[in-house]
C-alpha cells in the first residue's frame, strides 16, 4: 500500500491481498488523505483479493469525504472490487475511472 499526493489527488495504492492484517495500514492510509482536503483516488487495479475489512475501509472513507462535500475515485478495473461494492449496496458511493501512471510516470506495479 502507498500513498501520495498526485495531479490534484491523494491517491491510495492497494495491491494484493487487503483483508485484516491491512487494518492498520488502511486506517493510516485513510486519515491522512481524509487530512489532506483533497480529492482522493483510490487505486484498486492490483488488489487480488479484498475482505469485508477492505470494503469497509473503502464504504467509510467514501462516507467520510462525501460528507465533507469531497469527491473520492476508484481507479480500476477491478471487477472483484466492483461486484464487492455492489453487493455490500455501496457501488454508488464511487466514481470508476480507468487506468494511470504511478508518481514517477510509470505505470503502477
Amino acid at each position: 500500500m502507498s500513498v501520495y499526493d498526485q495531479d490534484g489527488y491523494v491517491v491510495v495504492l492497494l495491491h494484493g491481498s487487503i483483508d485484516i492484517d491491512q487494518t492498520q495500514e488502511l486506517e493510516e492510509a485513510g486519515g491522512y488523505a481524509i487530512e489532506r482536503d483533497m480529492p482522493i483516488m483510490i487505486d484498486v487495479r492490483h488488489v487480488a483479493m479484498i475482505d469485508s475489512v477492505g470494503i469497509s475501509f473503502l464504504v467509510r472513507v467514501a462516507a467520510s469525504v462525501r460528507a465533507q462535500g469531497g469527491t473520492i475515485t476508484l481507479c480500476g478495473p477491478a471487477p472483484l472490487v466492483e461486484e464487492m461494492l455492489s453487493v455490500a449496496g455501496a457501488g454508488t458511493l464511487f466514481a470508476w475511472v480507468e487506468g494511470r501512471s504511478g508518481p514517477d510516470g510509470l505505470p503502477t506495479p
